[in-house]
């Protein structure tokens, strides 16, 4: 039995390494007394906001809620740095990984090419910090409305295709493994350097933005001192994945424009090859401006071989 006081004082699997509840109240008022205590789960206060205090996050260490002696869930760790930039392995030049990060929650957009060498693209929406460096995930192909079409979020389709693994040996290195459709792979990669040196001040924009009411797309910004490095990844004509990208550009204000690109690699596989990145080509499709009404909304405009699009955007929680 417990003493009053007790309460908050932990339930654990009998083999005494794994707390599965805490002492919630009772009617035992000695340790000679009969009566009755009563255990919340851990789990569920765990994800009701523990985890805020813990380091970890809603999911990570929360559990099933089966204590009859199962096995624990692995434990989630809080990452050491936070790594949100663009990056790439400058032998490999013509594809990226933007990360974008917030807290421990890390989204992670790949920028490859398809069997035929056209731009596609994954993205790891979230995962488990297995160290305080290391970091693994699912990672999806989507598919969408046509661009030639209205935009239509009950059109996207997101399938699991395999997984990744980003491991930081460094604040600026970083080790990409991944399986996609059963082939595996490992790339170095690091931050990429594209900005300008500029003392002028300038808002922060670098982020993940979205359109909730068009949940399926995003663009990525990356920003060095006052450049933005800017990766839209959305839909083509067909409604298959497509990214372009806008590699730096100028300030009018508080809008950021610049020419928009699409690029192509050489037919093959892009996760079992080598890459070669002599066989990548751009092409100038468009141009895209950003305007931003402070920091955490603006309206993007971009053209596409003579397409226009404006859309309202904003920073993506997660």
């Amino acid at each position: 039995m417990t003493e009053p006081g007790s309460s908050g004082s932990g339930l654990y699997l009998n083999n005494g390494h794994y707390l599965v509840g805490q002492l919630y109240g009772g009617d035992g008022t000695s340790c000679t007394d009969t009566g009755t205590d009563t255990y919340g789960r851990f789990d569920v206060a765990y994800r009701a906001g523990l985890y805020r205090f813990l380091g970890g996050t809603p999911t990570g260490g929360g559990g099933s809620g089966s204590t009859g002696g199962s096995s624990p869930p692995p434990p989630t760790f809080t990452p050491a740095l936070n790594y949100t930039a663009l990056w790439w392995n400058p032998l490999e030049s013509g594809w990226g990984l933007s990360i974008n990060q917030h807290s421990s929650a890390l989204f992670a957009a790949w920028y490859a090419y398809g069997v035929g060498g056209t731009p596609t693209w994954l993205v790891m929406p979230g995962g488990r910090w297995t160290s305080t460096t290391s970091i693994t995930g699912d990672l999806f192909a989507t598919s969408g409305p046509p661009s030639s079409q209205p935009y239509n979020a009950s059109q996207v389709a997101s399938t699991k295709v395999g997984s990744a693994t980003i491991s930081f040996p460094a604040a600026d290195r970083a080790v990409l493994s991944y399986t996609v459709n059963g082939v595996s792979g490992t790339k170095a990669i690091q931050k990429q350097s594209f900005g300008i040196a500029d003392a002028t001040p300038v808002a922060s924009y670098g982020d993940l933005w979205w359109n909730s009411s068009e949940s399926g797309w995003g663009l990525s910004i990356a920003q060095q001192y006052r450049t933005l490095f800017s990766v839209l990844y959305t839909y083509g004509p067909y409604g298959g994945p497509i990214w372009y990208v806008m590699p730096g550009g100028s300030w009018s204000g508080t809008t950021y424009s610049g020419p928009l690109y699409r690029t192509s690699s050489a037919p093959g596989s892009f996760y079992g090859s080598a890459f070669n990145p002599a066989a990548v080509s751009a092409s100038a499709v468009g141009t895209m401006s950003i305007a931003f009404s402070g920091t955490g909304s603006a309206t993007l405009t971009y053209s596409v071989d003579g397409q226009v699009f404006t859309k309202p955007i904003a920073r993506e929680p997660f």
